[in-house]
């Protein structure tokens, strides 16, 4: 597989998408035991990769809930955060899911091991969700990435449950769209330090 090295750079711009229809939902409680820190705690540039994600999701014009570690709460300010002790990520997405708002408003689930993807990408996601599509999934060079753009319907798997959101994406009945994108952050995971030393050309250090 290639090796992508990102030098990443948050664009902050005054710029909005404004996607305030969709609800974004951070997965940021993971322990990071192979990463060797709490994942919401990672920094990328001098920043936790939790706050970049806020805001990039808070320029793009999201409704954002955080699934955090209960010691991380404080890192998530101005947001709905959901305190989480839950073993993996598919149940700290049921705690996320049962916090929100009672609507049909579409999901977006965004794992914090993984760089905010570029702006454009965000609104071509969102843009992409139209009727009879239940759920987007961007792509680069043909490998599946993060973040999904969900159907709340699909997500009532949740309401009793915490299956992980691979099974219920393989259990639709009709398939998800496939985005292809020039984004290589959609399938950069940085789930261990060595992860981390290939996309960003440092190894880890947290806040």
């Amino acid at each position: 597989m290639r090796s992508i090295v990102i030098s990443y750079h948050l664009d902050v711009s005054p710029r909005r998408v404004l996607h305030r229809n969709v609800h974004a939902i951070v997965l940021a409680a993971g322990a990071g035991r192979r990463l060797g820190g709490r994942k919401a705690r990672l920094c990328i540039g001098g920043e936790t990769l939790l706050a970049l994600h806020l805001r990039s999701l808070h320029a793009a014009g999201f409704a954002v809930t955080v699934a955090v570690h209960p010691d991380d709460v404080a890192l998530a300010p101005g947001v709905r955060a959901v305190p989480s002790s839950a073993p993996d990520q598919a149940g700290s997405l049921a705690l996320a899911l049962a916090a929100l708002p009672a609507d049909d408003a579409p999901v977006l689930v965004v794992p914090v091991d993984m760089l905010p993807v570029a702006a454009e990408t965000l609104a071509r996601i969102v843009a992409a969700f139209v009727p009879g599509v239940d759920a987007v999934i961007p792509c680069f060079e043909e490998r599946r990435g993060h973040p999904p753009l969900l159907r709340r319907t699909l997500l009532r798997a949740y309401d009793g449950g915490a299956p992980p959101l691979r099974d219920v994406l393989a259990a639709m009945v009709r398939p998800p769209l496939l985005l292809e994108t020039a984004d290589p952050t959609v399938v950069t995971d940085l789930d261990d330090a060595a992860a981390v030393l290939r996309a960003t050309g440092s190894p880890p250090t947290f806040a």
